[in-house]
């Protein structure tokens, strides 16, 4: 494995030595500016870390229902990435490294300054944010091809459009973050030859770093980081600027009736499936007992056949003692129900209104798949018991 694409790097020891300052005055303000100016960068990053953020919670609130989607696998994936962003925790490096500068408002003939060392392991760090935010710009991209499939097709049109949004901003932010780091990268490399050597070097001998990191990205940065600068120079991405400026794909008309017509459709496509909607949020066997009810015809139980004998005249708990599971107690409310619709008297739950018993029988089906056949025994017997004493 490659040393910047290992997360936990043995950092060298952090140190200083004295150097003379007389012949490297520039190269040494130049150095301490570029490092006040990584930090202010990052420590102002709240757009982006905003966005990771949302990225998150977007992935982890529709990990189940989204679970399949091609599109959605690679947000995962995506949100992988900017974790990992996370926990490089890039500006407590830059600090660390910033600490042994000298102020630029005075730099003494002789003066401490950071190994050599010390630079290069903030590089290779820097060798690794990039590629990360590479990978970030890429996977943004293609997250925004699917879910704009998936909008033209009104499949989760709400959650696609916030997300295509999320998308668009990630990129544009990853794309911006990719060029600053290059900037970075660049103005601290040239100020390796100025610090002190150690007598052990903490680079792998056939190790070399770059001069820059977009040579060094080569065809991979031409594409995705100037080569869309370039198609998207003359936007605005400002705070002003909107989604049919950032499109930029041809008449604002002819492009608003495309979206007109897109979220007319998701909206016919709900109109579509509300009423199915209200079927199939509840269970079937309840569903169809309902009907079987509601028909008004006599209803033969598929249970087993029906005997008539009288209702014990004081009815006590005891009474339920063979109920011991959940297939008994559903034996005994199908047997009930029938009763209720070709014998009232012979029911136990004679006295008691269709509208309380199908309650009753809601309150247990949603309990069924929970609660343990014991438990889910007790249950029965107690809302029985409580209903028949109503």
């Amino acid at each position: 494995m490659a040393l910047w694409n290992e997360r936990d790097i043995e950092r060298p020891a952090a140190m200083a030595a004295k150097a003379k300052s007389k012949n490297i005055k520039p190269e040494i303000c130049a150095l301490a500016i570029a490092t006040n100016n990584m930090l202010e960068y990052f420590y102002s990053m709240k757009k982006f870390e905003i966005a990771a953020a949302m990225v998150t919670r977007f992935s982890n609130l529709y990990k189940l229902r989204m679970r399949h989607f091609a599109g959605f696998r690679l947000l995962r994936r995506l949100n992988q990435a900017l974790l990992r962003i996370k926990s490089m925790n890039i500006a407590w490096e830059i600090l660390n490294f910033s600490g042994f500068l000298p102020d630029v408002s005075y730099i003494p003939p002789e003066v401490n300054l950071p190994v050599r060392s010390n630079l290069e392991y903030l590089l290779v760090r820097l060798q690794g944010l990039i590629k990360l935010l590479m990978r970030v710009v890429y996977l943004a991209k293609e997250v925004a091809r699917y879910q704009l499939k998936h909008i033209a097709d009104a499949i989760f049109f709400t959650q696609n459009s916030v997300s295509l949004a999320l998308m668009g901003e990630v990129w544009v932010l990853g794309r911006t973050a990719c060029r600053q780091v290059d900037q970075f990268y660049v103005d601290l490399h040239a100020s390796l030859p100025i610090l002190p050597e150690t007598k052990a070097s903490w680079l792998p001998k056939d190790y070399r770093l770059p001069a820059s990191l977009a040579q060094w990205l080569g065809k991979e940065y031409q594409e995705e980081i100037v080569a869309g600068g370039e198609q998207t120079s003359s936007l605005d991405t400002g705070e002003d600027s909107t989604i049919l400026t950032l499109l930029n794909q041809g008449d604002s008309d002819e492009l608003l009736e495309q979206i007109g017509t897109i979220a007319a459709k998701a909206v016919k496509k709900e109109e579509q499936s509300y009423e199915s909607s209200l079927i199939t949020s509840l269970p079937k066997m309840m569903l169809l007992e309902a009907l079987k009810e509601d028909t008004g015809e006599a209803v033969v139980s598929n249970v087993g056949e029906i005997v008539d004998r009288p209702v014990k005249a004081g009815f006590v708990a005891t009474d339920l003692d063979h109920i011991r599971s959940k297939f008994h107690a559903k034996q005994f409310i199908a047997d009930e129900r029938a009763k209720r619709a070709e014998n009232p008297m012979q029911a136990i739950t004679s006295k008691v209104s269709g509208a309380q018993f199908n309650d009753f029988h809601t309150r247990l089906m949603r309990e069924f798949n929970r609660l343990s056949s014991a438990d889910f025994v007790a249950l029965f017997k107690e809302e029985l018991l409580a209903l028949i004493r109503s």
